[in-house]
């Protein structure tokens, strides 16, 4: 997608050098095997080691925002508070809160808005739509071309609907319609262990949600420093932030959620 930005404007492209492109894909990525640059830019984007990077900051504010939910951390607060020490980004001790917030607040839009129970169903359908009219409007091709990519938009499921005549798109057109007429209710859960797969009609959805890290505390991997002491990170072990803060139980939940068709 990079390269097809910089192809669409080369007025861009003319102003940067090759290992410039290059360091700003590795940025991207979050890793370089042999720039010579300092690694703790590698965390600023994409953050590998714990998590926390501008990505997240950014989509985390934005979607909370917009989907009316509030966030309760502070990222400005969080950068204020940040050093590079041996060559990664660290924060200050009393943050480790404010992180928490954070990390919940993740767990909260995943479990209220990404990973919601009917946004699940709706996304099997369109991924079984999708599927079916593949093999007709060659749609996943356009993944790996970037100038039709850019124009793969909600359009197609218009084009699908619309071709009522077309015999290769009645299964397509059949399961969109199932998702616009709501064919499909919510009855419940399915309890571990006692799930006797997908009966004719219905469907199970799962949902996993975590803190970012499986079913580890995420905060245990963050780099923090003391007041004072701005040469030297360490870690909080788990008992310490259990001392520090209300944790929850487990940081992992797996939900199965099963839909008959009306």
């Amino acid at each position: 997608m990079l390269d097809h930005l910089f192809e669409e404007n080369p007025h861009v492209r003319e102003e940067l050098e090759p290992d410039e492109i290059a360091f700003i894909k590795d940025l991207i990525i979050g890793e370089s095997e042999n720039s010579g640059k300092p690694q703790f830019l590698y965390q600023i984007i994409n953050n590998k080691s714990y998590n926390i990077d501008v990505d997240k900051w950014d989509y985390l504010a934005r979607d909370s925002h917009f989907l009316g939910i509030g966030k309760s951390f502070d990222h400005e607060r969080m950068i204020k508070m940040s050093r590079v020490i041996g060559n990664e980004i660290c924060y200050r001790d009393k943050t480790v809160d404010n992180f928490f917030d954070m990390f919940y607040s993740r767990y909260r839009l995943h479990k209220t808005a990404y990973q919601h129970k009917t946004v699940l169903l709706f996304n099997k359908l369109l991924g079984d739509a999708f599927r079916s009219a593949d093999r007709h409007l060659g749609i996943f091709e356009n993944v790996n071309h970037m100038r039709r990519f850019t124009y793969f938009t909600d359009s197609i499921l218009e084009e699908i609907l619309k071709n009522e005549d077309n015999e290769n798109l009645r299964e397509a057109r059949n399961t969109l319609n199932d998702i616009i007429k709501r064919s499909y209710r919510y009855i419940g859960t399915v309890e571990d262990g006692n799930d006797q797969g997908e009966e004719p009609g219905n469907i199970v959805c799962e949902a996993n949600f975590d803190y970012g890290a499986g079913n580890e505390n995420p905060l245990v991997n963050i780099p923090f420093y003391e007041r004072g002491n701005t040469h030297e990170s360490f870690n909080y072990n788990p008992d310490q932030l259990e001392e520090m803060l209300f944790l929850p139980g487990t940081f992992q939940l797996n939900v199965r959620y099963r839909f008959e068709r009306i």
